[in-house]
C-alpha cells in the first residue's frame, strides 16, 4: 500500500479520517469547504454486492495511468501539466449506503506536490456566477476584465480565469444556444427557465416595449438573484457593496452587482441587475423588487457604492 510505504520508509505522517453524514448534502456541504471541492475529481464509481455505492474522488495532481503522449507535434500546456510523475495519496472515498448514510474515508495529506492556485478548478459557485454573467450577455472581455480585481490582496482561483475557461463553462452550460431569433423573445424563455419551479431567480424583468408605472416604454431591466446569493446576503448583510460596470455587451448594457463580505473576507456577488440605464430611477425599482424578493429590510452596517460618475 502506497500510505503504509510512505509511512514506514518515507517516515511521511499521513492524516486520515473516517466520517459520517446523514446524507449527500451533508457531505457535499463539508466538500465545498477547504478546496475539497477543487483540489479532488471523480476517478470511478462502482455499486457493491449489498447495493451501496462507492465513489472515489482522488488528488487531481495524480498521475495513476503514467500516460506520456508520444505525438511530438503536440505543445504542453502554458505553465506545464499539472499531474505530478506519480500519485498523490490523498484521496476522498465516499459509501452511500441503502438507508441514504454517507460514509466516508479522508486521507487528507498531500505528497509530491505543492499546493498551486492554478492546478485548482473553479468552485460550484464561481463557475455559476459566471455562467450567470454570461447569461446576461456580458462579454467575455469583460467578465477577465472584473476577475482581475484582487479583494483584501488575496488571490483565489476565480483571478485567475482564462478565456478557456469561459469558453469551457459556455459549452458545459450551452450558453449561447438561440432560444428565439428575437432577443426580447429569447430573453422572456430564458427568465421563464429561471423562475421554474416557483425559484423566482429573476425577481425583475421589465422587457422593452412593456410598460411600467416607473420606468420608460423603451426601458429593459432584469434582476438575478438565487438561493445561493439569497442565503450569503441574509448571513453576511454588514458590509455591502454596490458596483456598477458600464458598457457589458454590444448593446451598451449596464450590469450593477451586489456584493457582501463573506466569511472569508472575500467579496460575493449576491444579486445582479442588467438594465439599458443606470440611474436613480432604476435603481429604485431595482431595490424595490429585491426588497419584495426577500421579504424583508436589510440592515447593513455600511453601505458603499459606486463611485463612477456616469
Amino acid at each position: 500500500m502506497l500510505i503504509n510505504h510512505l509511512t514506514e520508509i518515507h517516515k511521511v505522517s499521513i492524516k486520515e479520517f473516517d466520517m459520517s453524514f446523514r446524507n449527500m448534502e451533508e457531505f457535499q456541504l463539508w466538500r465545498s469547504k477547504e478546496n475539497r471541492e477543487v483540489d479532488y475529481a471523480c476517478a470511478r464509481s462502482k455499486k457493491t454486492s449489498n447495493g451501496d455505492q462507492l465513489i472515489y474522488y482522488n488528488c487531481n495532481r495524480s498521475d495513476s495511468y503514467g500516460f506520456h503522449s508520444r505525438c511530438t507535434k503536440r505543445g504542453m500546456k502554458t505553465g506545464g501539466t499539472i499531474r505530478i510523475s506519480g500519485i498523490c495519496p490523498s484521496r476522498i472515498v465516499v459509501r452511500i449506503c441503502g438507508n441514504g448514510m454517507v460514509n466516508v474515508k479522508f486521507v487528507e495529506t498531500h505528497v509530491g506536490h505543492q499546493n498551486e492556485l492554478r492546478t485548482k478548478r473553479l468552485t460550484k459557485e464561481d463557475q455559476m456566477i459566471l455562467v450567470e454573467q454570461l447569461h446576461a450577455g456580458v462579454t467575455n472581455e469583460r467578465i477577465l476584465q472584473d476577475a482581475r480585481k484582487i479583494n483584501e490582496n488575496q488571490l483565489e482561483r476565480k483571478n485567475l480565469i482564462t478565456r478557456g475557461d469561459l469558453e469551457y463553462l459556455i459549452r458545459k452550460f450551452n450558453v449561447n444556444k438561440r432560444r428565439n431569433a428575437d432577443d426580447m423573445v429569447a430573453t422572456a424563455l430564458k427568465i421563464e427557465e429561471w423562475n421554474k419551479d416557483g425559484k423566482n431567480y429573476a425577481f425583475l424583468f421589465k422587457r422593452k416595449g412593456e410598460s411600467h408605472p416607473d420606468l420608460l416604454d423603451t426601458d429593459f431591466a432584469v434582476g438575478y438573484m438565487n438561493e445561493i446569493m439569497e442565503k450569503k446576503l441574509k448571513d453576511f448583510k454588514r458590509i455591502i457593496c454596490i458596483d456598477g460596470t458600464h458598457g457589458t455587451n454590444r448593446m451598451n448594457y449596464e450590469l450593477t452587482t451586489i456584493l457582501i463580505k463573506d466569511e472569508d473576507n472575500m467579496g460575493f456577488p449576491v444579486a445582479f441587475l442588467v438594465s439599458n440605464r443606470l440611474d436613480t430611477l432604476i435603481q429604485k425599482v431595482f431595490f424595490a423588487a429585491l426588497k419584495e424578493k426577500l421579504g424583508h429590510i436589510i440592515e447593513a452596517e455600511y453601505v458603499m457604492s459606486d463611485d463612477d460618475p456616469k
